[in-house]
């Protein structure tokens, strides 16, 4: 994709620390796109991802669609204002954005994707290209009804290129990618012997995995509900 031509002259990128809290984004530059001028007051958004640890529990609205293939998919939404919508990654449900719902909810409309298979979304037999789930993506943001703030974490970030290279960007106020590669060089280190590990003992290692995200300790019960949802997606 040639992100010169998709609308957006920064992406922003980071790393993730406790539950998905983005400690640092520093900007991308890919060029001038004179399109950007609409979204431009959105530029230091990403910095905005360390948090507070709040003790309120997580109260958004549980909702669902159809995606044009017919697959029900789930997403939650709190919160008035400019709609943020948050898409997970690889195998992790909505609620793993919980403290950045917590935060935005008070300003924004806050929207938390359930990609197909993952959290309390549909599991088909099919669809599980990058380009299907982008255009899940997109046809959750045409749902919203109004241009977006497009989170993507991880799996979600390539997800959420992939959407902005079928469909555009005049659905988007901003893109704001969060730790994952957008084909930079040198590309990042990665353990070459994951996906191995995965298909000789997938339990063991999506809890390494799961509890590898995190900086600091979690309560176990919350480790076990991520670790269950993300047992759910098929292999």
């Amino acid at each position: 994709m040639d992100v010169t031509e998709s609308g957006f002259s920064t992406l922003f990128w980071g790393c993730v620390d406790e539950r998905a809290r983005v400690m640092s984004a520093p900007p991308m530059t890919f060029g001038t796109v004179k399109s950007y001028r609409r979204i431009r007051r959105w530029h230091h958004f990403a910095t905005f991802f360390a948090f507070l640890m709040m003790s309120a529990p997580l109260m958004a609205t549980d909702r669902y669609f159809s995606a044009s293939d017919g697959v029900r998919l789930h997403y939650t939404e709190d919160g008035q204002g400019p709609t943020i919508v948050f898409v997970p990654g690889w195998t992790m449900p909505a609620e793993i954005w919980e403290l950045q719902i917590r935060h935005f909810e008070k300003s924004f409309h806050v929207v938390a994707f359930d990609p197909r298979a993952q959290g309390k979304s549909d599991i088909p037999h099919d669809g599980y290209t990058a380009e299907r789930r982008a255009r899940d993506i997109a046809e959750l943001i045409e749902r919203v009804g109004e241009p977006v703030v497009l989170v993507g974490w991880s799996l979600g970030v390539l997800e959420s290129l992939t959407m902005v290279d079928i469909a555009g960007t005049k659905s988007l106020r901003a893109l704001v990618l969060v730790d994952n590669s957008i084909g930079e060089e040198p590309p990042p280190s990665f353990d070459p012997t994951f996906m191995t590990r995965l298909k000789k003992n997938r339990a063991a290692t999506t809890e390494r995995f799961v509890r590898g995200m995190y900086r600091v300790p979690q309560k176990e019960n919350y480790l076990r509900q991520i670790l269950t949802s993300a047992m759910r997606v098929p292999n």
